[in-house]
């Protein structure tokens, strides 16, 4: 969790969210234990990782990527909760004046669109119908984030085959929708079936997004 204490890492981030298009993926990792994917150095420790997309042993399949980003330590995303970039750490005190002093008055732009890009690799599990209420009220504050974010680009899984029961919301898709930034030209949200509460969404949003991740009119999406 030490990049979201680190102004310089909030800053690159910043850039990479702002700049990127489909071919520029953005994959987060942590390092976990072998045995419980408990936090720390441990013998026989490994990584995993959050990936934008799927990975190459995922196959292209929604069932395998899930199961082996399973172990993530989750609550360590809960720490962007916090980040603020008047509070976060430099290696030179100069630094930090310097870089505030750039952003200037989009600094809550920048910390929404960081925040955002890193809490929205939960998004899956925020757009099911069985979402718990932990899981409810980070939907909320995404969605929040996302409304001010400059964020071009935004990939999700959703685990509708692993949940008992689970299904995607359809009020939550629109509630996604119309929170999205006006920024956002890249969209792609794998494992939902059942384009009806998707094409709904795009049609009142005035225009949107394929499942596929390509960009389409509202009339293309009817």
């Amino acid at each position: 969790g030490r990049v979201f204490e680190r102004l310089w890492c909030a800053v690159e981030s910043f850039g990479v969210a702002v700049t990127s298009g489909p071919a520029m993926l953005h994959d987060i990792y942590a390092s976990v234990s072998a045995g419980d994917g408990t936090l720390g150095i441990v013998e026989g420790q490994r990584a995993v990782g959050i990936v934008d997309g799927f990975a190459a042993s995922d196959g292209g399949m929604v069932r395998r990527k899930l199961e082996r980003e399973s172990c993530f330590p989750w609550a360590l995303l809960d720490k962007v909760f916090p980040f603020a970039m008047a509070r976060a750490l430099t290696t030179e005190p100069a630094d930090h004046a310097t870089l505030l002093a750039a952003v200037g008055v989009h600094a809550t732009s920048v910390e929404a669109t960081v925040r955002a890009r890193i809490y929205a690799t939960r998004l899956g599990s925020f757009l099911l119908a069985t979402r718990t209420r932990a899981e409810d009220a980070g939907f909320r504050a995404l969605r929040g984030w996302l409304i001010i974010a400059h964020l071009r680009k935004l990939t999700a899984v959703c685990d509708v085959e692993g949940r008992k029961g689970a299904a995607i919301d359809p009020v939550a898709v629109k509630e996604l929708f119309r929170s999205m930034p006006q920024s956002l030209t890249d969209l792609r949200l794998d494992g939902v079936h059942g384009a009806s509460p998707l094409a709904a969404a795009l049609l009142e949003r005035g225009g949107g997004f394929s499942e596929a991740g390509k960009k389409q009119s509202a009339h293309d999406a009817a």
